[in-house]
């Protein structure tokens, strides 16, 4: 009988600290945070590659202001603006250049790493 209380106490503090716990962690916002960083590097080392061999990207970015994600295609050049931000040289319209803030980006994607799909002409 004693065991049986012991674990009934034991099981109700689990009960307690997890439910706490999870409380907790949907009342803050560290761990989505955390997350938008860990993605943010991600991008960043991904861009930072495609900079280096010229790779096309498509990004789809969305801010506060936006209402709906837009999704714009490019090459990014090797000039970065205070670490966060890169410029990406238009597929579209390549006389334009475009700053994106690396925090905006949601998804993505860029061109295998094979010689056909790089671009050899100098973007910077």
């Amino acid at each position: 009988m004693e065991k049986r209380r012991s674990l009934q106490v034991k099981m109700g503090q689990l009960w307690t600290d997890s439910s706490k716990n999870f409380l907790d962690r949907f009342l803050t916002d560290e761990a989505d945070k955390a997350d938008a960083f860990a993605q943010a590097e991600d991008f960043a080392q991904r861009l930072q590659l495609a900079s280096e061999y010229k790779l096309l990207v498509v990004l789809q970015i969305q801010t506060k202001q936006m209402k709906s994600p837009e999704t714009i295609s490019g090459w990014v050049l090797k000039k970065r603006i205070n670490g966060c931000q890169i410029i990406l040289k238009l597929l579209d319209d390549p006389m334009q250049w475009r700053i994106v803030d690396i925090t905006s980006i949601k998804k993505m994607s860029q061109s295998p790493l094979m010689k056909e799909n790089r671009r050899d002409e100098k973007l910077s």
